[in-house]
């Protein structure tokens, strides 16, 4: 196998953390506009599970 060139393996790199960065902040946004906390803690069900 021949060594790939360094640009393209630091350019790699990159847009690898980047990628993972937009999933979070993905994710932050879909949780808050959801409002997921609210409502899973009105569930008697899961406050009895000890999840909550």
């Amino acid at each position: 196998m021949s060594k790939s060139h360094p640009r393209w393996r630091m350019a790699k790199r990159v847009l690898t953390v980047l990628f993972f960065i937009a999933v979070i902040v993905l994710l932050v946004i879909y949780a808050q506009k959801s409002r997921l906390a609210g409502r899973v803690e009105g569930d008697p069900r899961l406050r009895s599970a000890g999840l909550v």
